[in-house]
Order: C-alpha cells, then structure tokens, then sequence
C-alpha cells in the first residue's frame, strides 16, 4: 500500500481543471478511492467513490472520519473493476475514472453524467486504455487534453453535450 499523501496523485493540470469546475453543488463519482476522495469531498456537494481493496478502502474512510467530511459515500466493491459501475440511478455532475478496471467503468459510467458534465480519465497516456479513449471520442463530446508541460502523465476529460 503506497504511503498517504494530502493531494491527490492526479497531473496538475487535472487538479487546476478541477479546482475551476468543482463547486458546493457539484455532484462526483470516482473510481479508485485515495487522497483525491478526501480532496474532492473538500469542494464538492457529494462525492461518489468505489474502491475495490479493503485496506485501502479502511484507510480512505478513516481520513474522511479524521477530516470530519460527511458528504461521502465509500463504497467497497472489490467486483467493480470486472462488473463495472451501477449507483442506483444517480447521475453525477462529474465522473472522474483513476481506479482498477477503467474501460468497464468508462464504459458503464458514461451515461450517469448529467448534461454539461465531465468525465474525465486520469493515466490517459497509458495505451491500455485505448478502448476506454476510444469509446468515448466515438460519442462526439467536446474533448479537453489535460497535460502539464514536461511531464509525461495526463489526463481527458469530455464534457457531454447539454
């Protein structure tokens, strides 16, 4: 298990994306849960978050309980990486993919976001997820390349249509 840092793990220009869209009355889903749940439970009206390992997911909900963030709902499911994503019809202002099983998230969370939304997928470098970055670009949603100059690591988001 990877030491618990106060920020989360994303490129900065995905944080300084986020910073300027996230608000009190945003609604989130991430998968893969991490310092960035406790970051964006900090800005958002709820956050959404699936993790899929019991000891991550413990330490998770303790730096919630620590921090005194109640707007969080954390989810274990370690089938979720396979099984993909069904939160009861909720839809979600943003959906940020940064978990195990990425394309099957991609591709059972996309239609939860609400008009306007975002999804966005950090690691999007990774040619692993070239289905995931694929599937999403076949829709026609507006396409933003989150890449922070000179560093290698990136994310996309794509806004759907409102």
């Amino acid at each position: 298990m990877s030491k618990w840092q106060s920020t989360p793990r994303f490129a900065l220009a995905m944080i300084q994306f986020l910073d300027r869209i996230i608000t009190k009355d945003i609604d989130i889903l991430e998968t893969g849960a991490g310092a960035s749940t406790v970051w964006l439970a900090k800005r958002a009206k709820s956050v959404l978050s699936y993790e899929h390992d019991p000891k991550w997911y413990a330490l998770v909900v303790s730096k919630l309980r620590e921090e005194g963030l109640q707007n969080c709902e954390l989810i274990h499911d370690p089938l979720y990486p396979e099984r993909g994503i069904n939160p009861n019809f909720r839809s979600f202002d943003i959906v940020i993919i940064d978990g195990r099983g990425r394309i099957k998230s991609m591709e059972t969370t996309c239609h939860l976001l609400k008009s306007g939304g975002y999804l966005i997928l950090d690691d999007a470098e990774r040619t692993r997820y070239r289905a995931g970055r694929e599937l999403l670009d076949r829709f026609g949603w507006e396409r933003t390349e989150l890449n922070t100059e000179g560093i290698k690591k990136r994310a996309i988001a794509w806004r759907k249509p409102e």
